[in-house]
């Protein structure tokens, strides 16, 4: 077996100044540098995932400026972009090497379901995305990549984890390279306690209830033709347990994601590459919930079981070229054509009514609308970039168009305009302008009242200025943004028990500042500090947006040395949040009537912590320990939810149905990692 180093083992020993001739992707489907890139875009390589100690994606998104990330109350982790709410986490699109992931509310995982500790990318692009991915793409878009074949080389890599809250796991990967391609397989099993919550959303004690977690998941790669075409596959399983509304509401969910995808790249001729991509994924979900009520006396009053499965599919097909017309010109040409559908939507809930001594009678199924319901949506779209250099290469404009024709809706058309320049070798100055939407996805079309209209697509514009600076030691950047917001679409649960229905309400805006730094102070010692500031306003309520901070702040030094046979990485970082928009005082709780003290919109500070020992002690053999904290002080803090009822209904009446979710306490995990060629 070959010892030569490959680009994996190579990338996980770049110095800063190398790391950032490293050039993202995901803005304009060429490979640019992060201060050519016509976007506000960061990169983070498998060292940085690496030497962070980054498991999910949530973690990952808990160090960028601009995101506000929270947890559920169903037990999951979402993110914000820049203001822009979703309850579903439905505003960000998300890829995985190029296919998109969706399930039927638009969302996608960022806990555990999603580990990215393995991937070769992950490339956050803040701002409106829709003239290259389409819808979803509104307020950023998340694009991870996972490493070829080639790109590992000969070697066999195995994992052990464990840690608190009874958590273990255990990780096995092969990649074998052959005369004109080869293959990887990977094959993951972990398990988790999950975290404690003391408290429900409306405050009241849960007594340490746990919310247990676990993963099987696995994934295949194949390489042929020198790469020129690559098939993949990969079959996922997360469960988990979460108290929901309280300790006597408990749910537990079971998702299943499938995805298998083939892509072909080649060059035509000297000057025109061709990109094909084509793709199938299935997303499964299994929700089962109790709800149990209690008279006064405390006997039994009612015992509701609830059962309900969300499924769909998408095939997708994505050809487009690159034809570089001249030294200064380059035109991108593509389409995307995507078939979406809901293979099951079931709601059956039984309850079982007591009297007051006990007796009940037969369980009775709830009436449920829209229970069976299924939709299917076909997608067209064609799309151009133009990138235009001048000025001795120093100036770049990049222009981009696209059209989509969308079943059920008015076609879109969006546009961006990238002006980047470079003043000097260190300093850079990018205007940026583009509009995005997103149409609204399967849960807003099936849960609304027969008779209701659906909402409209969602539509958001968005200017960018961005000056940084540079060198081999030092990425630095500031950027103002502005965005309009229109047609925000809004859950409305206002009628009766067992309606709910989906609206578009008035505009929004959102203007901020973003300051991001990566310093290499030494060869040893790397520092990075980012902060943001968000003001916002509704225009048809004339008040701020509800549940977000003002700003956030998140730094962290990075320091390694020599030891023994290997190095000693360590890494700390600590992240900032502001108090949350909220009422002035304490307000009800429905149902219950308790009080819930907005206290729980205080900020907080977050300290996590990593170390790793990486040692070679033979040709082509080495290991590393790993100890990484997470939530280091054990600091207890809540997270905002967004209101079942809609943000009008919540501010007239100063009641709310959904509030806050605890986030995880100090988790403390030990891993250690061996490979081989």
């Amino acid at each position: 077996m070959s010892a030569a180093p490959n680009e994996a083992d190579q990338l996980l020993e770049l110095a800063l100044e190398d790391l950032m001739k490293i050039k993202v992707v995901s803005t304009t489907r060429t490979a640019l540098n992060v201060w050519k890139a016509p976007a506000t875009v960061n990169l983070y390589n498998a060292q940085d995932i690496r030497e962070m100690g980054f498991k999910t994606l949530y973690d990952l998104l808990n160090t960028v400026a601009g995101v506000q990330t929270y947890n559920a109350s169903v037990g999951r982790q979402r993110a914000w972009f820049r203001g822009a709410q979703s309850e579903f986490n439905s505003k960000i699109a998300l890829f995985i090497d190029g296919v998109p992931f969706r399930n039927l509310r638009g969302g996608f995982p960022m806990d555990m379901a999603l580990p990215i500790d393995t991937v070769k990318s992950v490339e956050i692009v803040r701002g409106p995305g829709s003239t290259l991915y389409g819808t979803n793409a509104l307020s950023g878009s998340i694009h991870i990549r996972t490493f070829s074949p080639s790109e590992l080389g000969d070697r066999t890599q195995v994992k052990a984890e464990a840690g608190n809250q009874e958590s273990y796991g255990a990780l096995v990967q092969h990649s074998q390279v052959m005369d004109t391609g080869g293959f990887t397989l990977e094959a993951r099993d972990w398990k988790s306690n999950g975290y404690t919550s003391e408290r429900d959303r409306s405050g009241l004690n849960l007594s340490g209830q746990s919310t247990p977690q676990e993963l099987q998941s696995a994934r295949a790669k194949a390489s042929f033709l020198n790469d020129k075409l690559i098939v993949s596959a990969s079959a996922s399983r997360f469960e988990f347990h979460t108290p929901y509304k309280g300790v006597f509401r408990p749910k537990d969910i079971a998702d299943y994601d499938t995805q298998l995808s083939l892509n072909y790249r080649d060059s035509l001729s000297e000057n025109v590459d061709l990109d094909f991509l084509t793709y199938y994924k299935r997303i499964k979900a299994n929700e089962s919930e109790t709800n149990t009520l209690f008279f006064a006396s405390g006997n039994v009053r009612s015992f509701t079981e609830e059962f309900s499965q969300e499924e769909t599919e998408l095939f997708g097909t994505q050809p487009y070229i690159t034809w570089n017309l001249d030294e200064k010109n380059q035109l991108l040409i593509g389409a995307d054509l995507q078939h979406e559908r809901v293979l099951a939507n079931v709601i059956s809930p039984l309850t079982t009514t007591y009297s007051e001594d006990g007796t009940h009678g037969a369980p009775t199924p709830a009436v449920i609308d829209w229970s069976g319901r299924k939709i299917s949506t076909q997608r067209v779209a064609l799309y151009a970039q133009h990138t235009l250099n001048f000025n001795e290469g120093r100036t770049s404009l990049t222009t981009g168009w696209r059209h989509d024709a969308v079943e059920r809706l008015d076609a879109e058309n969006s546009i961006r305009i990238g002006l980047t320049q470079d003043f000097n070798p260190n300093w850079f100055g990018k205007l940026l302008y583009g509009s995005a939407f997103r149409e609204p996805s399967f849960v807003e079309y099936l849960r609304i009242d027969a008779g209701e209209i659906a909402p409209e697509s969602e539509d958001m514009k968005t200017a960018e200025l961005q000056l940084g600076y540079r060198t081999d030691k030092q990425l630095s950047t500031l950027t103002f943004f502005s965005n309009r917001y229109d047609n925000y679409i809004e859950r409305d649960n206002t009628g009766a028990i067992g309606t709910e229905n989906f609206r578009n309400t008035g505009r929004r805006q959102m203007k901020g500042i973003e300051f991001e730094s990566r310093i290499s102070i030494s060869n040893q010692l790397k520092v990075f500090f980012n902060a943001d500031y968000l003001h916002t306003h509704d225009d048809e309520l004339n008040i701020s947006l509800p549940f977000l901070a003002d700003y956030h702040v998140s730094t962290g030094v990075n320091y390694w040395f020599p030891l023994l046979q290997g190095k000693l990485n360590s890494n700390l970082y600590v992240r900032n949040s502001s108090d949350r928009e909220d009422f002035d005082s304490s307000i009800t709780v429905q149902p219950g009537g308790h009080l819930r003290p907005n206290t729980y919109s205080d900020g907080y500070y977050i300290l996590n912590a990593n170390m790793q020992y990486h040692a070679q002690y033979a040709a082509g053999q080495e290991f590393t320990l790993e100890l990484n904290i997470k939530n280091l002080l054990n600091e207890q803090y809540y997270d905002r939810n967004l209101p079942l009822t809609g943000f009008r209904g919540v501010y007239k009446d100063k009641r709310y149905t959904l509030w806050d979710a605890q986030a995880p306490s100090r988790t403390i995990t030990l891993a250690l990692e061996y490979r081989w060629k």
